[in-house]
C-alpha cells in the first residue's frame, strides 16, 4: 500500500466512523453508558485521538532509530487515558480528534512506500509501519464501530 492509499483509506473509514454520531446532540455525545459501559461518544473520540497521537510518537521514534514503545496492559492503559480525558469539554475533545488525524496524515505523507511496507525494517511489534498505522486508524475504528452503532440504536 502506498502512503497516499493509506491516507485515502484511513480518511474514508474515519469519515464513515465519525458520521455515525453527527446527528447526536452534545448531551448524547457526552452521555456515559454510551458506546461502552462507562464511556460516552466524547470519551471514545478522546480515546481514538490519543491512540492516533501515540502511533505518531511510536513512528517518529522508530524513524529516529529508537525502539518501539512497549504498551502495557491495554485495559489498564485505556482506563488511564479515560481518567486523563473524561472531564475535558466536548469542544476540546473535538479539536483533538480532528487535529490528531490531520497530523497523522502529514506524517504518513512524509513516508515512502518502502518505509511504510517493509516488514522488519523497524523494530516494531506491528511488523511494519503500515500495520502500526492500520491498528491505530481504520482497524481501531472498526473495533469501536459496533459499540457506537449499538448506542445509537438504543437512542431510537
Amino acid at each position: 500500500m502506498s502512503p497516499q492509499e493509506l491516507i485515502a483509506r484511513a480518511r474514508e473509514e474515519r469519515a464513515g466512523f465519525t458520521a455515525l454520531w453527527q446527528d447526536l446532540s452534545e448531551e448524547q455525545l457526552e452521555q456515559r453508558h454510551g458506546p461502552q459501559e462507562d464511556w460516552s461518544v466524547k470519551d471514545l473520540m478522546a480515546h481514538i485521538a490519543w491512540w492516533e497521537k501515540h502511533a505518531m510518537g511510536r513512528v517518529a521514534g522508530l524513524l529516529a532509530g529508537g525502539q518501539d514503545l512497549v504498551t502495557p496492559d491495554f485495559d489498564a492503559f485505556n482506563a488511564e487515558i479515560f481518567e486523563q480525558h473524561k472531564d475535558l469539554p466536548y469542544g476540546v475533545v473535538l479539536d483533538e480528534y480532528n487535529t490528531s488525524f490531520v497530523h497523522l496524515e502529514a506524517q504518513v505523507g512524509e513516508l515512502n512506500e518502502e518505509q511504510l511496507n517493509d516488514d522488519g525494517r523497524y523494530p516494531t511489534r506491528a511488523g511494519s509501519l503500515l500495520n502500526l498505522y492500520i491498528g491505530n486508524t481504520f482497524g481501531h475504528y472498526a473495533m469501536h464501530r459496533p459499540d457506537v452503532e449499538r448506542y445509537i440504536a438504543s437512542l431510537e
